[in-house]
C-alpha cells in the first residue's frame, strides 16, 4: 500500500505543479499524508488553518503451527479494523515567498477491533506538537513535512483463553509526517 501511495503523490506532483514563484497559497484543499490519512485543510485566516483528517485500516491474518516433525496445522485467523479521526491547528510563524513555516498541535483518536483467535478493542488517544514546512509549487498544489513529539495512550480490553485482559500503554516519542495538498 505504501508504494501505491508514493505513486499517487508522484503523479499528483507531475500533473498539478506549476512554476515555483512567490505567490499566495490557495484556499481550502484536500490533504493526503503519510502516515496514511486523508483530510481537508481549511484556512481560517492568513496565519491560522484547521486540518481535520480520517484514517482507517482493515487487516486479516492467518497462522499455522508447525510441529518438530514438520506437520503443519492451521492455528487460527483474525480480522482487525481501525478507524480514526484527528484535528490539527496550523499556526503560521513565518513565510518566505512560496515556503511557509508553522507550528501545529494535533489531537487524534483511533478505535481498533480485532476478532478471531483473540477478541479485543483498543482506544488510542494521541497528542502531538510539531514544526512544519509547506512549499506551494502553485496556487493549487503544495507539499508539507512535519517533525515533532507525540504522547500516545492506548487502552484495550479483550478476551483470551484464560479470561479477560485489560491493558493500558503510554508512549512518548518522535513523530514525523509528509503530505501533499491539492487546493480547490
Amino acid at each position: 500500500m505504501r508504494s501505491e501511495y508514493s505513486i499517487a503523490v508522484a503523479l499528483a506532483i507531475c500533473f498539478l505543479c506549476g512554476t515555483a514563484s512567490a505567490q499566495e497559497s490557495g484556499g481550502a484543499g484536500l490533504t493526503l499524508a503519510y502516515p496514511v490519512s486523508v483530510g481537508i485543510v481549511w484556512p481560517v485566516s492568513k496565519t491560522l488553518a484547521l486540518r481535520p483528517e480520517v484514517t482507517g485500516a482493515v487487516r486479516s491474518s492467518e497462522s499455522t503451527l508447525t510441529s518438530g516433525t514438520g506437520n503443519t496445522t492451521p492455528n487460527g485467523s483474525s480480522d482487525s479494523r481501525s478507524l480514526g479521526v484527528g484535528l490539527s491547528v496550523l499556526f503560521c510563524v513565518r513565510q518566505w515567498d512560496a515556503l511557509r513555516a508553522y507550528v501545529v498541535p494535533h489531537f487524534a483518536y483511533t478505535r481498533s477491533t480485532t476478532t478471531g483467535v483473540t477478541d479485543n478493542v483498543v482506544s488510542e488517544y494521541a497528542v502531538t506538537g510539531s514544526l512544519g514546512f509547506e512549499y506551494a509549487f502553485s496556487r493549487r498544489f503544495a507539499i508539507f513535512a512535519e517533525l515533532g513529539a507525540e504522547y500516545d495512550r492506548q487502552k484495550g480490553s479483550g478476551t483470551i483463553a484464560a479470561g479477560v485482559l485489560d491493558t493500558t500503554t503510554s508512549t512518548v516519542g518522535p513523530k514525523s509526517g509528509i503530505g501533499a495538498i491539492v487546493r480547490f
